[in-house]
């Protein structure tokens, strides 16, 4: 579970970025960048299988979508 903390370091500095820019679709390259991120931590440090490594990444990556969807869809209405 390291693994998927320290890439969200990265994920949380530039998720402000992408609020204040407000790029199209470059939320969901930022979290597509978070589960490669994370697989590839968990597979080489923790030395995991891919299967495993597969399904943290997509776990992590679901629950920070579901988490972030309101902050990174309805943020123009919050202003």
């Amino acid at each position: 579970m390291k693994s998927a903390i320290y890439a969200l370091a990265p994920f949380v500095l530039f998720f402000w970025a992408v609020v204040i820019v407000q790029i199209p679709f470059m939320d969901l390259l930022l979290l597509l960048g978070f589960g490669l991120a994370t697989y590839f931590g968990v597979r080489i440090f923790h030395e995991m299988s891919r299967d495993r490594a597969a399904f943290l990444s997509l776990a992590t990556s679901v629950v920070f979508a579901i988490l972030f969807h309101r902050w990174v869809f309805d943020f123009g209405s919050l202003l």
